[in-house]
């Protein structure tokens, strides 16, 4: 009876480690991904103040019309 004792004794202690290093394992994740969290809101706040794709490419495109317009007047 008493080695019973001891087994459950020494599998509670086991249980008890366990759930320890799984909790201090967690509290770690979890501020890794709070850091991560924060590194991407500071990034989306960055890419708010730059204009779109559809801004971007009528730009090149005005820009390159503009530019091949101007080569023709000069060549003409």
């Amino acid at each position: 009876m008493s080695e019973l004792v001891e087994r459950i004794a020494a599998t509670e202690t086991c249980v008890r480690n366990l759930e320890e290093r799984f909790d201090r394992h967690e509290e770690k994740q979890n501020s890794t991904l709070e850091k991560i969290e924060k590194r991407l809101e500071r990034i989306e706040q960055k890419l708010n103040g730059r204009p779109t794709w559809a801004v971007s490419a009528l730009v090149t495109f005005l820009t390159s019309l503009c530019v091949g317009l101007i080569v023709y007047s000069v060549g003409r």
